[in-house]
């Protein structure tokens, strides 16, 4: 009938208007923000998970800084691995999909540097010490470093506070800025690298702390990446099997060459070179007995490759089969996934599909020292996971069988903090810090 001719009509114009609408918005929107008035750029520093918690860090100062953006780069390869010569790019490790849902306001480098030619115009330095290699580390981005006169110090840090005063006296500080290279890792807000950052902190008025709260649980795996864990638990494990995950990491850099080595290690020398040499004792203990406080035989761990075969030995010593994902169990994935990633196969990439498998897991325990445990210790909660799944080795008397469960360890810090009181933190003034070097 004519009528519903006229419906019909009426409804395909209305969809083709939305149609319009919406693809105005997917085109209109990089332009809109790139009219904004700041940038945050993070200054890579470190492996891939100290880069992650840059980027958590700039999207919290963004949340701080009303008009300003904050930008996402791709992550540099492990050099200690690696050597730190690819990218991995961001747009396929993270979920930008879900971060874009959000109303967090970001930028990929890559899009970014389409309309700028990637000198920074200022450096902000968190940290009450001297300036590290900017020039480098800049460099190593394919940007480029101001004049030494435009790098300054943050009024904002873990050391000064993060009070409604400072945040306003940084943002004064930053208005003739537009390009703002945030030179910062774990300086933003107590502890943002270590175990859950501060998703389970009592921020107390800590305007830092609470913005790194709300904005970090942003920044999650991609699909693309789930989807590689998913493949290798599906082959390994299995679908809805309970298991547990471990990350075993002997700090600092040496104490994994340390535990390299064959043969029992020197407890004199474990002390000497280790800063979590208790690990050495605890972590076989630890998991079996979170084996039997989820009913699983299914362990699954994360260690650096050349200490694998001490692990995987100390591991069986104990009854445990450890499960391992290793570089050719990567690329058989890879090949066969439905969108193939273009970021190269490394070590660093594999420690990515890793870190997905362990936020998959039923429990997890790792390295309170670790950036990469207090990655995994995030996604976790930030998708919904108890928090009391996730424990860490720990020196402590109670924790000798089963490990301590994340939550007791701000607990304690918390009650160690109040004891300590204020008046004990003592800040250096600006104009007593050293000054910028070549």
């Amino acid at each position: 009938s004519p009528i519903g001719h006229r419906t019909n009509v009426y409804i395909n114009m209305r969809f083709l208007a939305l149609l319009l609408f919406w693809l105005t918005l997917r085109v209109c929107q990089p332009k809109r923000i790139l009219q904004n008035e700041m940038f945050i750029v993070p200054i890579l520093w470190h492996g891939p998970n100290n880069q992650i918690t840059e980027i958590k860090e700039a999207l919290a100062l963004s949340f701080l800084l009303p008009g300003s953006v904050a930008v996402v780069p791709n992550l540099q390869e492990h050099k200690f691995s690696d050597g730190g010569v690819h990218e991995m790019f961001s747009k396929e490790l993270f979920d930008i999909k879900f971060l874009r849902s959000s109303n967090a306001t970001y930028i990929l480098l890559d899009d970014l540097r389409k309309a700028w030619d990637g000198v920074l115009d200022v450096i902000l330095f968190f940290r009450d010490e001297d300036y590290p290699r900017v020039g480098t580390m800049v460099g190593d981005m394919g940007l480029k470093a101001p004049d030494r006169k435009q790098w300054i110090r943050s009024p904002i840090s873990v050391t000064r506070g993060c009070g409604q005063d400072q945040v306003q006296r940084l943002r004064k500080m930053l208005q003739p800025y537009r390009y703002v290279g945030m030179l910062c890792y774990d300086d933003f807000a107590l502890q943002t690298h270590k175990l859950a950052g501060t998703l389970l902190s009592n921020c107390e008025g800590n305007l830092c702390c609470q913005a790194y709260k709300e904005s970090s649980v942003l920044v999650r795996k991609s699909p693309q990446v789930s989807e590689l864990a998913q493949d290798y638990i599906r082959k390994t494990i299995g679908v809805h099997r309970p298991f547990i995950a471990g990350h075993i990491r002997p700090m600092p850099d040496d104490c994994v060459k340390f535990w390299q080595s064959t043969g029992e290690l020197d407890p004199i020398k474990l002390l000497d070179i280790c800063r979590n040499n208790y690990m050495y004792d605890r972590f076989v203990p630890n998991l079996q007995a979170l084996q039997e406080e989820y009913r699983t035989s299914y362990v699954f761990i994360m260690t650096h490759p050349i200490i694998r075969p001490r692990v995987t030995q100390m591991l069986k010593a104990g009854g445990i089969d450890p499960l391992f994902i290793d570089i050719s169990d990567l690329n058989a994935s890879m090949r066969a996934a439905k969108r193939p990633l273009r970021t190269k196969l490394s070590f660093s990439l594999l420690a990515v599909v890793e870190e997905a498998v362990s936020a998959a897991a039923t429990a997890f325990v790792g390295t309170a020292e670790s950036s990469m445990t207090g990655m995994i210790v995030q996604e976790r909660i930030a998708r919904g996971q108890d928090p009391s799944s996730n424990y860490f080795f720990s020196p402590h008397p109670n924790c000798t069988v089963l490990p301590c469960a994340v939550p007791v360890y701000y607990t304690r810090r918390d009650k160690r903090l109040s004891k300590r009181g204020a008046s004990d933190r003592r800040l250096p003034l600006l104009s007593q810090l050293p000054p910028p070097k070549l």
